[in-house]
């Protein structure tokens, strides 16, 4: 049996009471489906019976228009928009205020411009790219390895370990701190609390050497002691039997053979004038002098005086 419904007429439905409540009719290509009471609602479906609804046929589009506006909503449940691979254009509306707790999956494109109300704080980022920013402000970053520099991979900041802090240039470590050290051109200079050591050669070139002060002044090696009286100024060894020393109160030492060979020291520390003059005169002859006005030379022995010859 067939039932038609004529272009300008309907099919009408009514309640209990014989009170219309909508209809469906047809307007030229359109079919309407009508609930006549203002509160009436158009229910696709009753609890428990529904499934999916399709609309339309494969490859053909189909536009669901809102002429008033209106709302969509999962009535409290998740309302999720296309599956794995669909696209959603959003390009030719214009979008009001979006209010969500989470915003998940996909991409963000964009400048992000137009967004409003996003925080200015985020408690974690995660992210499998690259991150772009004019600038970082932060008390605490945290990272696992290196610190690059954009566009060199060969200069970085590199955290070798726990406690280890590395300076890398050009792909060559410049710089290494550590708990115990610090280590310049990989272990060419080595720095701890108390010593300097090289496991090569040191050279360079210096026009004037200080030690003890900042200004050498017109002095090649300038060693200043004034802090500690206490301290010898210079020792050189060549083993623990020959020794050449310059003390505190410009006191020289002499070892030879583990014995003290010769020392020349002044007994009182407040005369300023030489204690002794090594040279020669003007003839080419060798003389010993004194800081005595006469040039006097004082001789004295306990167990006397002996000039030996040849």
């Amino acid at each position: 049996m067939k039932q038609r419904v004529i272009n300008g007429n309907s099919l009408e439905f009514f309640n209990d009471d014989n009170s219309k409540k909508g209809e469906i009719k047809i307007s030229g290509s359109d079919v309407i489906i009508n609930p006549i009471d203002s509160n009436g609602t158009v229910i696709f479906g009753e609890e428990g019976t529904i499934n999916d609804i399709e609309v339309g046929a494969s490859g053909t589009p189909v536009d669901f228009t809102f002429l008033g506006g209106g709302t969509i909503t999962p009535n409290g449940g998740t309302l999720t928009l296309g599956n794995s691979g669909d696209t959603i254009d959003l390009s030719n509306a214009t979008i009001g205020t979006i209010t969500a707790s989470i915003f998940k999956g996909g991409q963000f494109i964009g400048d992000g411009s137009g967004l409003t109300g996003t925080p200015s704080t985020f408690t974690n980022i995660t992210a499998s790219g690259e991150i772009s920013a004019s600038s970082v402000v932060a008390s605490d970053i945290y990272i696992d390895d290196n610190i690059y520099h954009n566009g060199n991979t060969g200069t970085r900041l590199n955290f070798e370990g726990d406690n280890l802090y590395r300076v890398i240039i050009n792909g060559s470590e410049k710089i290494l701190y550590s708990t115990s050290n610090t280590r310049f051109s990989n272990n060419d200079i080595l720095l701890n609390s108390v010593n300097i050591s090289s496991s090569g050669n040191s050279t360079g070139s210096f026009a004037r050497m200080s030690i003890g002060t900042a200004t050498p002044s017109t002095n090649i090696l300038r060693v200043d002691n004034e802090s500690d009286n206490t301290q010898g100024i210079f020792s050189a060894r060549r083993s623990s039997t020959y020794e050449f020393k310059l003390k505190q109160y410009s006191q020289i030492d002499s070892k030879i053979n583990g014995e003290l060979s010769h020392e020349i020291y002044n007994t009182n520390t407040g005369v300023s004038a030489p204690l002794l003059k090594l040279g020669h005169n003007n003839a080419g002859k060798a003389h010993i002098t004194t800081y005595y006005t006469d040039n006097s030379l004082n001789l004295d022995g306990s167990h006397g005086v002996h000039i030996l010859s040849n």
